[in-house]
């Protein structure tokens, strides 16, 4: 057999690597435009492998996927789809895209390529509910927050079926008149999930094996307003809505306790709720909610702070 000559098969490794890298933001890029005169949008994800940006419109019910590379957005559920209010925090998984389902009470799930209903997951009928945001954990659970009922729900790997999966009564975390668990985050090993309450911008920490719920003591917080997180590593990024600010919170090995290390302002920031990162680059959803009676300025955007993570 022919032996392949030494620099040709490194030139091939690098064009495979190359070609299968994760797409990155333009350079010099500061936003990405949301389409629709009514979307108000909430909640976003990012799928690296697809290079594309899922975000979801809280008024319209609809869900674009935008390409990080372009900018071209397109529907992956038409406007109108979804009731108002029922399309807030998104997760990927693989092919599948979770929605929490807001005052539906309800979570779902999408097929990435296809944009078809895979299934919906109803929790337990209620008055009262706003399934705000979830998170898909290392094991394949999916986890998601109800900012009324003092609840976090899940979905196990596999199953077709919901369960109230712990219920705050009796903990630290006690839920208070207005919107209380709100974004959620969880450890690269899937042991502690970490949820954030809009009402009191206080950190909680929840062991997934035994349940118990410990306040995480934070040296500069609360973080009124608190809305989307991202956990990286140890690194915590509290995104504040009313604030308009992303806070950056170092975190000791237990997530039990840390530090405000920074914080990221820009400009654009308008009533923002959740964030992603596409490499290196915080990519943060301008809600306009409070633009909803007098009407919001067109177009919806992303912003982009390049380099932030």
């Amino acid at each position: 057999m022919k032996r392949l000559n030494p620099l040709l098969a490194l030139w091939l490794v690098a064009t495979f690597v190359a070609g299968v890298s994760a797409a990155q933001v333009p350079a010099g890029q500061t936003q990405y435009e949301v389409p629709g005169e009514n979307t108000f949008p909430e909640g976003i994800a990012y799928h690296e492998e697809r290079g594309e940006l899922f975000v979801g419109g809280a008024m319209s019910g609809a869900i674009y996927r935008i390409d990080v590379a372009t900018g071209e957005a397109q529907a992956l559920v038409e406007a109108g789809a979804r009731p108002p209010f029922a399309t807030l925090g998104l997760a990927v998984e693989d092919d599948a895209l979770w929605v929490a389902g807001g005052m539906s009470g309800t979570v779902a799930r999408y097929d990435i390529a296809t944009g078809a209903l895979d299934a919906t997951f109803e929790t337990s009928p209620t008055d009262s509910t706003l399934i705000n945001d979830l998170v898909v954990s290392p094991t394949g659970d999916v986890y998601a927050t109800d900012s009324y009922r003092p609840t976090v729900f899940r979905i196990a790997a596999g199953s077709s079926e919901i369960e109230d999966w712990l219920d705050f009564d009796g903990t630290v975390f006690e839920y208070e008149e207005g919107v209380n668990a709100n974004g959620i985050a969880v450890t690269d090993d899937g042991r502690f999930l970490i949820i954030v309450s809009l009402n009191t911008g206080d950190l909680y920490r929840i062991d997934t094996t035994t349940r118990e719920v410990t306040q995480v003591d934070v040296e500069g917080g609360p973080f009124p307003g608190g809305d989307g997180l991202r956990l990286d590593g140890r690194t915590l990024y509290v995104a504040q809505q009313g604030a308009d600010q992303v806070s950056v919170i170092e975190l000791n090995d237990e997530y039990s306790a840390g530090s405000v290390e920074r914080t990221i302002t820009d400009d654009s920031f308008t009533q923002i709720a959740t964030i992603a990162f596409v490499g290196d680059d915080l990519v943060a959803v301008n809600t306009q909610f409070g633009a909803m009676q007098d009407g919001p300025a067109l177009p919806f955007t992303l912003s982009v702070i390049s380099g932030a993570r």
